[in-house]
């Protein structure tokens, strides 16, 4: 199972790359009712007016006490073993939480990152050059 980060408003295309899509925000957007929410991965309500110096070892603290393997093994069964997406409402160029996510999977050996990063590291395939229409006259 590869376990990557990114955004609601690509929800679709998640989908469509047959991802199991989860959430790690505090609430979900209306058109995604019945998501599964892994509510310990879920930030304070509290911390979502601060600033990130304030943050982001607030966050950090949060994730020290849990358990990775643990909730890697969650993860899994609620994926039924497919590769997942936890999601978020920030675009992958700001600021999130999932980041830190990201980073303490793969401190603990579990390899993460954002969806469209990982997948254009991944993809290494040669670039098949179309061929050139020969003009007539």
């Amino acid at each position: 199972m590869k376990i990557y980060t990114g955004y609601y408003a690509n929800m679709k295309m998640y989908r469509e790359k047959g991802l199991c899509l989860i959430a790690i925000s505090l609430g979900v957007p209306p058109w995604a009712p019945g998501l599964p929410n892994m509510r310990s991965l879920n930030p304070l309500k509290n911390m979502l007016k601060m600033e990130r110096e304030e943050y982001e070892p607030m966050y950090n603290a949060i994730l020290k006490g849990l358990d990775c393997k643990e909730l890697v093994a969650k993860l899994e069964v609620i994926s039924g073993g497919k590769d997942v997406v936890l999601l978020c409402f920030e675009k992958p160029t700001d600021f999130c939480h999932r980041q830190l996510v990201a980073a303490w999977l793969t401190e603990n050996g579990y390899e993460a990152g954002e969806f469209f990063i990982a997948v254009k590291l991944a993809d290494t395939r040669p670039v098949k050059k179309k061929p050139q229409q020969m003009e007539l006259f």
